[in-house]
């Protein structure tokens, strides 16, 4: 038992540091007082039968203050009014223009095929890849740009505010920043060279339109799944700074997934690249996480069990409070969080096993 319970409180007393200095250093997307800057950004949405949000995004895009860009479009074939909403939207906007999706070429997935033809159409100087239930706030742009001129970066990623409106996103959509703040320090992607220290959200993504000239990220990435991660480690690989944040004050929001189904569906086909794609490291997380409790107390742990579930807390409280998220709400939901996440990762080694995946009306392989 000793040998068991010093594993898994080491592994604690390390998640509980993690999430401590990720809160202590503040790595956050945050709006100051900058001056405006005369680069121009291409503002690029790959949308697929969006028409629930697509209007709200471009109209949230558009009324972007003190920022040079363009927005672009792409309608990567789509089976509702997607395109129809967004000709409407942007009629008589000179900035904005719709283009059409071309077929999928047998090596490529959808939405790095979708982001590649994206980033041919632009002629910015910086390419905004955002997400079709992203909403920017006016100043979102400007403040992104100020933040890669200031550190100096080659890309720029950031992870959203989370809406969630139902039970069922609550239940899974935490369990992203849980894993993301708990697990990597984040202002050590930009601080070391090494690939292993990655994390990227394709939900808002900035890269350098000269760099993807000559490197074409997505072509690099085209049969990844999780693109925006394998891009990053690209970038890293070939010596570029790049740098992730998060965002707890809501300047740039997204609703994820609209419930239980769809959220399970989404993290289940993402969640083993957070872990290198090893199924090994997947379920060593599951061990530490949940399994050896039940057999730490059938071996007679019980007075340490109060200890490690107040590390459990601590760890709970400081991911909450970086990613803008209620406290009591994932205090609350912490047991049926983590059977979602349990069901999650056996999907997720499932479909990694029959390499079968789908998304968006799409099979994966």
């Amino acid at each position: 038992m000793g040998i068991l319970l010093t594993i898994v409180l080491g592994f604690l007393a390390l998640r509980f540091w993690i999430a401590f200095y990720n809160w202590l250093s503040r790595p956050y997307f945050a709006i100051q007082n900058i001056p405006a800057s005369t680069v121009k950004l291409s503002v690029l949405i790959p949308a697929r039968n969006e028409s629930n949000s697509i209007s709200a995004v471009v109209t949230a895009v558009l009324a972007s203050k003190e920022v040079d860009f363009e927005l672009i479009v792409l309608d990567d074939h789509s089976e509702d009014d997607t395109a129809d909403l967004v000709t409407l939207t942007i009629a008589g906007d000179q900035r904005a223009r719709l283009i059409k999706g071309d077929t999928l070429p047998e090596a490529w997935l959808g939405k790095s095929w979708a982001c590649h033809q994206l980033a041919i159409a632009a002629t910015g100087d910086w390419l905004v890849y955002i997400d079709a239930d992203v909403l920017l706030s006016p100043d979102a742009l400007r403040q992104a740009l100020a933040t890669i001129e200031k550190q100096k970066l080659d890309a720029l990623s950031v992870f959203p505010y989370q809406q969630m409106n139902s039970l069922g996103e609550w239940l899974t959509v935490p369990l992203m920043h849980q894993l993301l703040l708990s697990l990597l320090p984040l202002k050590f992607i930009r601080w070391f060279k090494s690939p292993a220290l990655a994390a990227a959200n394709g939900q808002f993504l900035i890269l350098r339109t000269s760099d993807y000239r000559e490197m074409r990220w997505h072509e690099q990435v085209k049969n990844e799944i999780v693109e925006d991660i394998a891009i990053f480690r690209a970038m890293k690989g070939a010596g570029k700074k790049v740098m992730t944040l998060t965002d707890p004050y809501g300047e740039i929001r997204c609703r994820m997934y609209g419930g239980l189904k769809q959220g399970i569906a989404g993290f289940s086909k993402n969640v083993l690249s957070g872990f290198g794609n090893s199924i090994v490291l997947l379920f060593l997380y599951l061990f530490l996480t949940a399994y050896s409790w039940p057999l730490l107390w059938w071996l007679g742990a019980r007075f340490e069990f109060v200890g490690l579930g107040l590390i459990v807390l601590a760890i709970r409280l400081f991911v909450s409070l970086s990613a803008g998220q209620g406290i009591a709400k994932n205090v609350a939901l912490h047991i049926p969080q983590l059977l979602v996440f349990h069901w999650i990762a056996w999907k997720s080694i499932y479909q990694r096993l029959t390499r079968q995946y789908e998304w968006k009306g799409r099979k994966l392989r």
